[in-house]
């Protein structure tokens, strides 16, 4: 009876952790498209950038198993949130 409640407890994060991953590219197309006219909104726009490729990590990793592809995404995730966290510094 726990293997299949710990089984359900682990499809409802990965459920969870796709819908996050597809909110946040939602809203960081939006904020990408407000920062074009609004310089202000790109350091927040660079933040939910890094939050949904650590979110295509997590779900590279445990979802889809491609280890290759986690690896890029969590680079991509680190590299976008050090660009944010200089553009809050600067800006």
């Amino acid at each position: 009876m726990t293997k299949v409640k710990s089984n359900y407890r682990s499809v409802v994060i990965n459920e969870v952790a796709i819908l996050m991953q597809i909110c946040l590219f939602f809203f960081a197309m939006v904020l990408g498209v407000i920062s074009l006219f609004e310089k202000e909104f790109m350091s927040i726009s660079c933040l939910i950038l890094s939050l949904g490729m650590f979110f295509m990590a997590y779900n590279n990793h445990k979802v889809y198993l491609k280890k290759y592809a986690t690896i890029i995404y969590f680079i991509l995730g680190v590299g976008s949130l050090l660009i944010a966290l200089n553009l809050l510094n600067n800006g």
